[in-house]
């Protein structure tokens, strides 16, 4: 077997207790243990002390405190390191900016507000990155950018636009430009139980459940099994040479399929419904559009796209059995 090119390194994750993170420190734990490879696990948290934490301590994971808006401490946790699977997060924050429209400029919208707390975060960690002369190879969990795809025609998502915006920061950095790769990671399979207000179906008064998203319910698009395959994924970028932006999904299902297999798995009858404009609470229906425009973009020509190998796919038949995804 060919030496994995983290052999012998220093993988720090930021985000160490979040889903993505979380996910993939869990896997390098588990491989370590599994195929003996000599790499050191370091993972970034606000909270030591926090039962997720300490879970990941005890699965062998160096947990350490860390702020992204400090950018001192982004460079105490890379001290050392070969290799950096970092995220950013912006919908924490917006949905706060929802709850508490004071922390809003005069115009400005959650949305906005989050992405520029994002791309502060995102400055942060390419700056640090870039001062590290042990590192091999850094990942960043980004998406597509709507406005640019789109020549402006989606120019309201910001969310979806500064992950893009970092990236870019990242390659124009002389540092990291021949390390630097994206995963673009697809709908997560969980997505129901972590936001039932969108995804969940709903049960009717006749038995049965209904979706309705303001989304074409026959057009594929990406699901990942985040636990499952963050991590596969992950390791392939770190092993492959760099440039590269990879598609993270397990499969790709219409959300007609999705919602049939989830029927299938509960044994009861199901339903996909387009939700007219009407009926779309004021807000959502620009979301959920920009949301399904920007996973069912077509690819750009200027970057190399690569889809997961057969090898390491994850359905999400096999995610719902083996995660009692079922109805309450």
């Amino acid at each position: 077997m060919a030496q994995n090119r983290y052999d012998g390194g220093l993988v720090v994750v930021l985000g160490a207790t979040g889903v993505q993170g979380g996910a993939v420190l869990r896997y390098f734990a588990q491989e370590s243990k599994a195929l003996s490879h000599s790499f050191r696990l370091r993972g970034l948290t606000r909270d030591p002390t926090s039962d997720a934490a300490q879970a990941l301590s005890r699965a062998g994971v160096k947990m350490v405190k860390g702020d992204l808006d400090d950018v001192s401490s982004l460079h105490q946790a890379f001290e050392g390191a070969t290799h950096i699977f970092a995220n950013t997060d912006s919908n924490r924050i917006m949905w706060d900016a929802t709850r508490h429209p004071e922390y809003l400029a005069q115009g400005q919208s959650p949305a906005e507000y989050g992405a520029a707390i994002e791309k502060r975060h995102g400055a942060k960690i390419v700056e640090a990155a870039a001062a590290v002369p042990t590192l091999r190879r850094i990942v960043y969990s980004g998406l597509a950018s709507p406005r640019r795809w789109s020549e402006g025609g989606y120019s309201k998502v910001a969310m979806f636009d500064v992950k893009e915006e970092i990236a870019d920061m990242f390659r124009a950095r002389r540092e990291l430009q021949r390390k630097f790769s994206v995963v673009m990671v697809g709908f997560y399979a969980s997505d129901a139980a972590l936001m039932p207000e969108v995804y969940a179906p709903e049960k009717l008064l006749d038995g049965h459940y209904e979706v309705a998203m303001h989304m074409a319910g026959d057009v594929p698009v990406p699901i990942a099994d985040v636990e499952t395959d963050l991590g596969n994924w992950v390791a392939a970028l770190f092993q492959a040479d760099p440039g590269v932006v990879l598609v993270g999904a397990s499969e790709c299902l219409t959300w007609q399929q999705w919602l049939e297999l989830w029927g299938d798995h509960n044994r009861v009858m199901t339903t996909y419904r387009r939700a007219s404009t009407d009926e779309v609470a004021p807000g959502t229906e620009d979301f959920m559009r920009r949301l399904s425009k920007s996973l069912n973009s077509s690819r750009r020509s200027d970057l190399r796209v690569e889809w997961i190998t057969p090898s390491i796919r994850h359905s999400f038949d096999q995610w719902a059995s083996q995660s009692g995804q079922h109805q309450s």
